[in-house]
């Protein structure tokens, strides 16, 4: 509900677009006046013993910045460098605690994209609102030559050496910023992002699209679709519940889709229906559920599909890395 009513304040209701106009430009007047008072050394920023590349967007909400620091902190890796990575822990029990994942780590106390960055990349992640405090705890226990930051260019004070930016297909329904409308910063503040990637942006440089994959068990076995021919229920909680369940049709003409909000924390009792029909979610879903609670839950892979010129441009940028 919440997230519905956002989404109307935000891009459909043209009156208070307009009510809300003038606020708006007081924030990004005093964003602006932080800005510059950052560029001027008034307020003091930090240069970390590290190479720092901070992936993110201009606006709120889900724009595929969790997946695209994925998919860069695994070909870093690749490379034979070793990468550690840095998230807010939003939705955590304490944002402001910083915490390194260890084996024992749950989402609730260090978020779920915290803990999806962890299982999918193997890397060293570390969580906490203040960014150059969790990193500079992180890199005490352990010899990094990459961090990357899971959003945060409009926090100016942690210096950074790279920049990449996703712009996203709803940037230009309108330009408020937060919390009338979507923007958390201009493009003016990050200095000269070295990659731009759009999404679902047609006929733009730098594309990429998530697309689905293999579908797996709690244990990250994959099964076959054809396991869900005859029905499931499409379960999640992210901030755009749609695009999930848009790459499920075709799997079966029987699926019940239940929406919760971003960041859920599922407990058995929310995945108890009234039929014996499996259950789908996301990855980011199913780090929050445990396989003591017997029930059928599966997860479909997300995976990033660059264009061919985005995919050149993100090697040209990672060869400049080492």
């Amino acid at each position: 509900m919440t997230y519905r009513f956002i989404q109307w304040l935000w891009y459909k209701s043209r009156f208070l677009y307009l009510f809300f106009y003038p606020f708006s430009i007081c924030v990004q007047i005093a964003q602006k006046i932080r800005f510059y008072l950052y560029q001027v050394s008034f307020i003091k920023s930090y240069k970390l013993p590290v190479k720092v590349i901070v992936i993110g967007n201009l606006t709120a909400g889900g724009s595929g910045k969790t997946p695209l620091t994925i998919n860069v902190a695994q070909r870093i890796t690749s490379l034979g460098l070793k990468v550690g990575i840095h998230v807010s822990g939003y939705k955590s029990k304490n944002t402001s605690e910083v915490k390194i994942l260890d084996y024992d780590s749950t989402a609730e106390e260090v978020g779920d994209e915290a803990l999806e960055i962890a299982q999918l990349t193997g890397c060293k992640v570390v969580k906490g609102r203040d960014k150059v405090r969790a990193i500079s705890t992180l890199l005490k226990y352990e010899p990094l030559d990459v961090v990357i930051c899971d959003d945060g260019l409009q926090h100016h004070r942690l210096r950074r050496d790279h920049n990449i930016l996703i712009e996203d297909a709803k940037e230009n329904l309108n330009k408020l910023y937060i919390p009338f409308g979507p923007f958390r910063c201009s493009i003016h503040e990050i200095k000269s992002p070295d990659l731009i990637f759009t999404r679902d942006l047609t006929d733009s440089l730098n594309q990429f699209r998530l697309t689905p994959g293999l579908i797996k068990n709690i244990r990250h076995e994959a099964v076959s679709k054809d396991f869900f021919s005859l029905g499931f229920h499409a379960v999640t909680g992210i901030a755009k519940p749609k695009s999930f369940f848009s790459n499920l049709e075709g799997i079966s003409e029987n699926i019940h889709f239940h929406a919760f909000p971003d960041h859920f924390n599922f407990s058995k009792k929310d995945l108890i229906f009234e039929d014996d029909l499996p259950i789908l979610m996301t990855h980011k879903d199913i780090v929050k559920c445990n396989e003591d609670w017997g029930l059928p839950i599966y997860y479909l892979e997300g995976k990033i599909d660059f264009s061919s010129d985005a995919e050149k441009a993100l090697d040209k940028f990672l060869a400049n890395i080492q």
